[in-house]
């Protein structure tokens, strides 16, 4: 019996051995022996179905239990010490579950890590992919071209170096353009409403093994030209073969640099610009004159130095209405220091003349030619008309009839008898000269001293009644006018310039000290602003034409 019961108990203990050697043998890789097959398998399974490895272990812990269970009831049979060491070895047993469940739960946790970490490589990796080809589409790399020398310096920057061969050459050569093309600049120019102070053409392009080439894409042009500075103005124009002239809209940067973008290279011209206003010198000269050993003809005005916007125009060149423009010629000097001289000989030309930079303008007229007739006032004076008593005719009488007698009405400002202004020469005796005999004796006495500067500079007092004996003339006699028009004095005087008769009558006659005539008129011959006195015409009687009564330089009765 004993040997019975021996050999069921060593029966258990080799079952619950193979129990826990196949538990353990079908959880290689939690001990590290099993093979790369058994794991990729496991791994296969896990990610297909992750509640199959619980499942599995399920399984295996209820077939265990059963086994441990029967085994359990074939042992209450035996003897009480069969029963304690089946219970030592069902312990055992136990312990081993637990370490198995232990080791299953290991086994899913790491399970579970390795489908994170795949997952999150799997979902990572294309999200890297696509930021690296952002990055790369967002921020493409630039290429530089420098061409430096001594006159100029340029830059030309493109976005993408794909836009520009890496072996292509910067090549800039100063051109001088043609006058025809600068004019087409400066035309150009005007619309920026600056003046131009100075111009910079430049042909601009790339080479490549010889070859020219044109990039992909619009870059970025940065010229240092001497002259400019930060704060300056400047304009970029493009001049194509066919010299058409495009604005670049260029402009000046905080280095002084001249900038503006472009996609095709050939010429460009950079211009200097200045102010706002130009100032234009015009000069007035009679073509009609003999020109002067320096090639200059008479000027017939005074210069006119005018201040007009860049582009403006000077609205008429004809400064005064007795001359006739017949040609304007325009100088200016040019970008290189040249002069430049514009000759318009038809109003239609002149009249559109527009400046675009400091310039003196050369008006040259001709004369009007023609036969003006003025309206003119004579005034006529008496100044010895006779002595007499008042009523009649009396060589011993006691009145002398004069102009300059003191009871003359109409003398304005009559001071001390001797202080007016008098008709017809007069002195004291003290004069170097002759006295006149036109007054008579009474009013030869009157004076009207004033002072003046003589020729040496000198300040002396004249006696404006009297011939000075010399050059010197008199002046500061006139006032002005007054509101009606007529001319005051600054001296005492008997009304010289009164428009009414001043008469008087004797022996039943009528006797002018003044009289007025306001019907005559003047002839004269008009050449430009000059007048030459022709011939004096009085008005006809009864409505007839009026006649001439004097040719110019003789003496006529009124």
């Amino acid at each position: 019996m004993k040997n019975v019961k021996g050999n069921k108990r060593r029966w258990k203990q080799l079952v619950a051995i193979f129990i826990v050697a196949v538990m353990l043998f079908t959880t290689p890789h939690i001990v590290g022996f099993a093979s790369m097959e058994k794991e990729e398998a496991t791994t296969a399974a896990a990610d297909g179905n992750p509640d199959n490895s619980d499942v599995k272990v399920q399984s295996e812990d209820a077939d265990s239990e059963e086994d441990i269970q029967t085994e359990s009831l074939d042992a209450s049979e035996q003897s009480e010490s069969s029963e304690e060491k089946t219970t030592e070895k069902k312990t055992e047993t136990t312990e081993a579950e637990k370490k198995t469940g232990a080791d299953e739960s290991k086994k899913e946790k790491a399970e579970e890590t390795t489908k994170k970490e795949t997952k999150a490589t799997t979902e990572t990796a294309p999200e890297e992919t696509t930021t690296e080809a952002t990055t790369s589409s967002a921020k493409p790399e630039p290429i530089v071209k420098e061409y430096k020398s001594d006159e100029v310096n340029v830059t030309v920057t493109a976005a993408d170096k794909n836009d520009l061969p890496e072996d292509a050459e910067l090549v800039v050569e100063p051109v001088e353009l043609s006058e025809k093309t600068e004019k087409k600049v400066e035309e150009a120019a005007l619309k920026e409403k600056r003046t131009v102070k100075k111009v910079h053409a430049y042909d601009i392009h790339f080479e490549l093994y010889g070859e020219e080439i044109q990039p992909g894409a619009s870059v970025q042009v940065s010229v240092d030209v001497p002259g400019i500075s930060a704060g300056q103005n400047a304009a970029v124009f493009h001049v194509d073969d066919n010299n058409k002239v495009e604005n670049m809209n260029g402009d000046v940067d905080k280095k002084g640099d001249v900038v503006f973008e472009t996609n095709h290279f050939s010429t460009y011209v950079i211009v200097q610009q200045g102010s706002t206003k130009v100032t234009a010198t015009i000069k007035h000269y009679n073509d009609d004159s003999t020109a002067d050993a320096n090639g200059e003809k008479k000027k017939i005005y005074s210069d006119d130095v005018l201040e007009i916007p860049v582009g403006g125009r000077i609205n008429d060149y004809a400064k005064a209405s007795n001359w006739n423009v017949k040609k304007v010629i325009v100088e200016n000097t040019n970008t290189d220091g040249t002069k430049n001289r514009q000759n318009y000989v038809n109003e239609s030309e002149y009249s559109k003349i527009t400046l675009s930079k400091d310039s003196t303008v050369e008006v040259y007229y001709t004369p009007k030619k023609t036969t003006v007739k003025g309206q003119t006032k004579f005034y006529d004076y008496t100044i010895m008309a006779g002595r007499g008593d008042g009523t009649y005719w009396n060589p011993n009488g006691s009145t002398y009839y004069s102009i300059n007698m003191p009871s003359n009405p109409s003398y304005h400002g009559i001071g001390s008898d001797s202080a007016r202004l008098t008709m017809g020469e007069s002195g004291n005796g003290n004069d170097n000269h002759t006295i006149s005999q036109e007054n008579y004796s009474e009013y030869r006495n009157y004076t009207c001293n004033v002072s003046n500067i003589n020729e040496n500079g000198q300040t002396k007092t004249w006696n404006a009644n009297a011939w000075t004996g010399t050059k010197q003339v008199v002046t500061g006699l006139l006032k002005g006018l007054d509101s009606n028009g007529d001319v005051e004095f600054n001296y005492p005087e008997p009304g010289f310039f009164d428009n009414s008769d001043l008469s008087f009558t004797s022996n039943g006659k009528t006797r002018y000290l003044r009289k007025v005539f306001t019907d005559y008129k003047l002839v004269f011959a008009q050449n430009g602003d000059s007048y030459q006195l022709t011939q004096v015409n009085k008005p006809g009687t009864n409505g007839s034409e009026e006649t001439k009564v004097a040719e110019a330089g003789e003496n006529f009765s009124l």
